[in-house]
């Protein structure tokens, strides 16, 4: 059986050019009262009135539209639009390993709840992308359960949407190693959304604009997405939520916080650079250093646990004939 690996999988599946320029980038800081940041290639704005994240692209075209921050208990939820949220905001500059750029750094308070969701949005200086986390506070005397936290919820039936046109295809991740995801057609979503876990890729052909979505961090929560295509406002595009899920209930204690891990929206011109590149930014978010891969046989997923060790050794003989060139 010959391997096809997985960049050649996406080409064969994707149907095919618009090209995304690279200029250099110098990030613009807003006023804080703005609540606005933007590079060349991406605005961001949080409005402290509405509690919604807007972003459009260097020409002015929306990209989000009315996305919200939400946090979901077993019987509550806390969405940073809702009205009776105390909202403060301010933008402030940074330096971390994804880089230089700026933030904007919300917080939404729920004085009935006593409870905060403290948002941070970043755009940096080199890269086309927005990256979306946020955290649940707990400010009460009591345990706050928690089942997930969503850094980016743009659902088309509450009024939000992420106005992505190039949506002919989908790649999607499983939960375990043993399952790759799929190569899906994004069309037949409407009426079903589909599901990834880490990180999910959209793109029309090879030649067209890739958008990346995922989470940078998996250390707090466990990342999920859910997209479908959707309308909001006259714009087409992709209903979309990222889901950081803690499996059952999380305990926040009184005075502690859980995190969702940082969300990212990457934007390249075809979708292998805006695969690639959204896990670079995971690379140089952890620090990653790759060594020489390993080349090696595994019996697992062939036999499971009816392996002999006649078959060890048959396997063996074989490899050193005919595979040990590679």
């Amino acid at each position: 059986m010959t391997l096809m690996s997985r960049r050649r999988m996406i080409g064969l599946g994707l149907a095919g050019g618009l090209a995304a320029t690279q200029l250099p980038s110098e990030l613009l800081r807003a006023e804080a009262s703005s609540a606005e940041i933007s590079n060349r290639y991406l605005r961001v704005r949080f409005d402290p009135q509405t509690g919604f994240v807007q972003a459009w692209l260097a020409d002015g075209s929306p990209f989000l539209i009315n996305a919200v921050v939400r946090a979901v208990g077993p019987s509550w939820s806390c969405s940073s639009a809702q009205p009776a949220l105390v909202r403060t905001v301010r933008t402030e500059r940074i330096e971390d390993a994804l880089g230089s750029g700026a933030k904007i750094i919300a917080e939404c308070v729920d004085p009935r709840r006593r409870l905060a969701l403290i948002i941070e949005i970043a755009l940096y200086d080199v890269r086309n992308a927005v990256v979306i986390g946020c955290q649940c506070r707990n400010d009460s005397d009591a345990e706050l359960l928690l089942r997930t936290m969503e850094p980016v919820r743009a659902v088309a039936e509450e009024g939000g949407l992420c106005a992505w046109n190039y949506l002919a295809k989908s790649l999607t991740n499983g939960f375990l190693y043993a399952d790759p995801g799929n190569l899906n057609d994004f069309s037949l979503s409407r009426n079903r959304p589909q599901k990834s876990f880490w990180n999910m890729g959209f793109a029309n052909g090879h030649a067209d604009p890739g958008l990346a979505v995922g989470f940078v961090e998996n250390d707090f929560a466990i990342g999920r997405i859910e997209a479908a295509a959707g309308s909001c406002q006259r714009h087409d595009g992709l209903s979309l939520t990222g889901e950081a899920f803690f499996n059952q209930e999380f305990v926040v204690k009184p005075g502690a916080s859980a995190r969702s891990g940082r969300f990212a929206l990457q934007i390249r011109p075809d979708p292998f650079t805006s695969l690639e590149n959204y896990a670079k930014m995971i690379g140089d978010a952890h620090s990653v250093r790759l060594g020489t891969i390993i080349n090696g046989w595994c019996n697992w997923f062939y036999d499971h646990t009816a392996t002999s060790e006649a078959e060890v050794l048959q396997n063996a003989e074989f490899a050193a004939r005919h595979l040990k060139p590679y």
